[in-house]
């Protein structure tokens, strides 16, 4: 099932928890997955995310790949539901383009009566650049629709040029929105939200310009709203924003890249 889950805090070996960053991971109904890490504010004049393409500084992690998930026994004082699950990372932004990336995976305990998740794993610390036990809580978020006929949906798009190191993707999981482009070491990342309104109020079409884009989004019935830019490539989120005319396989040409959209599913 696709998912929207944010972190609420984690813990490194025997340090204590904490949560330092606004962590959104979105999971598409076919596994694919981008999880994108912002460092919090520290200072009084830095926004609560940068939106303007700066400062590089405020990105701790972003990674993007397939992930797979398999149920198994838990032990008798756990909840049903307990697996074990794995990451692969295709797109990093810590480890070079010709360099595979080293694979997280983690034990998911899913709690009872409630939207909360405790996994248990390794994976590499971005602060030491080693592989360390974890443990994280999440919270999963519920998945909106964008239409009056209550279905959910989900669409992925991805570019890659391997002549000149280039690999980027974008996740629309319901009301959010996350992109990650890899460029060498350049690294872009986006996330969006809508927010549902009146129907009738007016509405823009998502190709009616090609490589601007501001920071709003007026669709038909609600209103996408960037929350988060670092770095100068255009993303071209918008084209999962409202997607009825596009088909998996369809290219699209959009700022300097050719996308191709791999996937796109509904439920209810």
């Amino acid at each position: 099932m696709a998912s929207i889950s944010e972190r609420v805090h984690i813990r490194w070996g025997e340090d204590a928890s904490s949560e330092p960053t606004h962590t959104l991971v979105l999971t598409s109904l076919r596994h694919q997955f981008i999880d994108i890490r912002i460092f919090k504010a520290t200072e009084k004049d830095e926004p609560y995310l940068p939106n303007e393409g700066s400062p590089m500084s405020r990105l701790e992690w972003a990674f993007s790949g397939t992930t797979e998930s398999n149920t198994v026994e838990p032990p008798s004082d756990l909840n049903e539901g307990y697996h074990h699950s794995v990451w692969r990372h295709v797109i990093d932004s810590k480890v070079p383009f010709d360099e595979t990336p080293p694979v997280d995976e983690g034990d998911i305990y899913p709690q009872r009566d409630s939207n909360i998740s405790y996994e248990y794993g390794a994976m590499v610390n971005p602060a030491t650049n080693e592989m360390t036990d974890y443990q994280e809580v999440w919270r999963d978020l519920d998945c909106l629709s964008l239409d009056t006929d209550g279905m959910k949906s989900c669409s992925v798009l991805t570019t890659e040029n391997t002549e000149h190191k280039i690999r980027g993707i974008i996740i629309r999981v319901g009301q959010y929105c996350q992109a990650l482009l890899k460029v060498g070491d350049e690294i872009n990342v986006e996330r969006w939200h809508y927010t549902p309104r009146r129907p009738e109020s007016p509405y823009s079409d998502p190709f009616q310009d090609d490589d601007s884009q501001d920071s709003t989004f007026v669709g038909r019935s609600g209103d996408w709203t960037r929350q988060l830019k670092l770095g100068s490539r255009f993303l071209p989120c918008v084209v999962t924003f409202q997607d009825e005319n596009n088909s998996v396989g369809d290219k699209i040409t959009r700022g300097d890249f050719e996308w191709t959209i791999v996937e796109k599913e509904e439920w209810d």
